[in-house]
């Protein structure tokens, strides 16, 4: 792929659309070489939002129904993004280190976001207020939504007993109540 001067740190398809987009907000289209469809395909960019964040992005995640994007960055902010009219809805504070990762829910009520810090913050994300708030003895290293219900696996932290306390790689979960 050429034409981005950027460093990509995430990629990531859109299910619902013939299109991708990178951690800039560069969005790209998927098209077929109309003479020869022998030919691999090649991206053409469709938009690119330069002041996304302040500085890179580390972190990409899609709404379910590929209409909202979420980015999070090294400047410690969460951005919502309307991919129909590309602009972005809100911007959330919700750390005060490196964003790492967002996620989704099943259903985009809610958005997760893990970083440095020793907390997991949720947000609804339909009023940007916070919801919920899974404290942390270690910062979290990857976290993923139950595909049909509000629960939130995450592994990274320390063993919450005596019994698991020499084990690597815990894995926890956390129930969260609708809006």
């Amino acid at each position: 792929m050429q034409g981005h001067s950027d460093t990509v740190n995430q990629l990531m398809w859109n299910p619902t659309r013939h299109s991708a987009g990178y951690g800039t907000l560069e969005v790209l289209q998927v098209v077929p070489d109309a003479n020869d469809r022998k030919l691999p395909p090649t991206l053409e960019n469709v938009h690119k939002v330069h002041a996304a964040h302040s500085g890179s992005c580390f972190a990409i995640d899609l709404a379910k129904n590929g209409r909202m994007l979420a980015l999070g960055g090294v400047d410690s902010l969460v951005s919502l993004w309307d991919l129909d009219e590309v602009y972005c809805m809100q911007t959330l504070v919700t750390s005060q280190s490196r964003i790492r990762f967002v996620k989704f829910s099943h259903d985009s009520k809610f958005l997760a976001s893990g970083s440095d810090d020793l907390v997991i913050p949720i947000v609804e994300v339909a009023t940007g207020r916070h919801a919920f708030s899974i404290a942390l003895q270690e910062p979290p290293q990857q976290m993923a939504w139950h595909p049909s219900k509000h629960l939130l696996a995450y592994l990274g932290d320390t063993a919450s007993n005596e019994k698991n306390k020499d084990r690597q790689g815990v894995i926890k979960l956390v129930a969260v109540a609708p809006p």
